[in-house]
């Protein structure tokens, strides 16, 4: 059994005794562990601060107490001076902790945390997952957002004669970058076609433009007389 939660998140507060209960009374046979998520570096040292008391074998002592003291004191507990003076004030060595704090092996455990939780696409705190042995995949107590397909089509092609409307209207630069749009909405491979498409349509236009321009830029001289 996983448990998701971050410090800073009131309804994990709210769901740890429930859970802890559960955790006392669950059989031999059910492992459970917890995993902090931080979803940017503002709440990074509270991760960091979870895998020190874990490092220091002081979670039994001091992770209810920590939690407690951001909810119900109001403490934000982020500064690393404020977590290092709060951990001095409930007897833990400070030199001990600066250097466990700082260390290589709980900044390994924060990356791989990161990594874990971001597999596991998890949206929001708490999240509780069981692996059982039969479904080799987890099954999340929190439900997953539905993901949209990747390439998704909303409108369909024009009509020759619509196109050839447009075009004559003078909106070649609009009907190109629509066409484009549904091209790309499609899939990457008529993007590639939508890219080449829009090149034809560029040059099409800048040919009919000089041959507007040679046909109508001068006026035509009218043939001598017969005499």
């Amino acid at each position: 059994m996983l448990e998701f939660f971050q410090y800073s998140c009131p309804h994990c507060y709210t769901f740890t005794p429930d859970l802890e209960r559960w955790r006392k009374q669950r059989t031999a046979d059910v492992d459970y562990r917890r995993l902090p998520i931080n979803w940017d570096n503002s709440t990074v040292n509270h991760t960091k601060t979870y895998y020190t008391l874990e490092q220091m074998s002081l979670l039994e002592a001091l992770h209810e107490k920590f939690f407690a003291t951001i909810h119900r004191e109001r403490r934000r507990m982020l500064d690393v001076k404020e977590i290092a003076e709060f951990m001095a004030a409930n007897g833990v060595d400070r030199a001990k902790w600066d250097s466990n704090f700082n260390s290589f092996s709980v900044n390994t455990r924060v990356s791989r945390a990161g990594q874990v939780w971001r597999a596991y696409k998890i949206e929001g705190t708490p999240a509780v997952g069981s692996t059982a042995s039969s479904s080799p995949r987890p099954r999340w107590s929190a439900p997953a957002r539905a993901r949209s397909p990747r390439w998704t089509s909303w409108s369909r092609v024009p009509s020759a004669n619509a196109a050839r409307s447009k075009r004559k209207s003078g909106a070649d630069s609009d009907f190109r970058r629509r066409r484009s749009e549904q091209f790309v909405a499609r899939g990457p491979t008529d993007a590639r076609r939508a890219a080449d498409f829009d090149r034809a349509a560029t040059g099409a236009a800048r040919a009919r433009d000089r041959a507007a321009q040679c046909k109508y830029s001068r006026p035509l001289t009218p043939p001598p007389p017969v005499r």
